[in-house]
């Protein structure tokens, strides 16, 4: 990973009150790629992604957006940015599909808002059919659609994405990643923390967590290589 990526993150601290959760992480994203964090439960895998959209406060470090320190700016000056946050939730319930992709795209012009909803249903025809329905009468698998064509629509530049695998059957899983496949050809680069290895397939880069600090660094095929890491994180062998 190079100096001067879209997102660079220096030796970031964070946590509750005075108890830090994540200490001394530092990490990488370049434009246009797709960049696994990996660790079970309760290694701080959302603590991170929180600080990084500015939903909770960094103890120390540093966070700089495509050469902006964001360190300290709020959320909603972070998504003008470019920064998108896909939360395991993803949608409000009780609006409609079509109210869900206009929150979505809520800072972009009337005309370019339009003109990314089409696209979106042209590429999601699940969501066209459904566009009146209320989100919560979707599936779970089509709530994940929606969440995801949702950061979509703000045309962001960097998509932070919290377990997306989370809740759904198998199928689902891999027609989630072939998304996230196809989305990252037409431009935006994702951080996904995961806990399902499937995500490798279309990663360029994987940073394993544990316990709030970073064990393991490196490409898919470095993890590969390292039989210690994938045993000891991963039951793998």
């Amino acid at each position: 990973m190079q100096n001067m990526a879209l997102l660079d993150v220096f030796s970031l601290s964070v946590g509750y009150n005075t108890l830090n959760v994540l200490t001394d992480v530092s990490l990488a994203v370049e434009a246009q790629t797709q960049v696994i964090l990996l660790g079970a439960n309760g290694s701080g895998k959302t603590t991170l992604l929180k600080c990084l959209m500015g939903l909770l406060p960094a103890h120390s470090g540093q966070i700089v957006l495509d050469g902006q320190d964001v360190t300290k700016l709020d959320p909603g000056r972070r998504l003008r940015a470019g920064l998108a946050y896909l939360s395991e939730i993803g949608v409000v319930a009780s609006l409609s599909v079509e109210d869900n992709l206009n929150i979505g795209g809520y800072y972009l012009p009337r005309d370019l808002r339009r003109q990314q909803m089409h696209s979106l249903y042209q590429q999601l025809p699940i969501l066209y059919e459904k566009r009146r329905n209320a989100a919560s009468s979707l599936s779970g698998g089509q709530r994940k659609i929606l969440a995801f064509a949702k950061v979509l629509m703000g045309q962001p530049d960097l998509i932070l994405m919290d377990e997306p695998s989370a809740g759904l059957a198998p199928v689902m899983v891999n027609e989630m990643i072939q998304m996230l496949n196809a989305s990252r050809s037409q431009g935006p680069a994702f951080l996904i923390a995961e806990q399902n290895v499937k995500f490798l397939a279309g990663a360029t880069y994987v940073y394993v967590l544990d316990n709030g600090q970073i064990r393991f660094q490196g490409t898919p095929e470095d993890l590969d290589a390292d039989v210690h890491i994938k045993s000891a994180y991963f039951g793998l062998t």
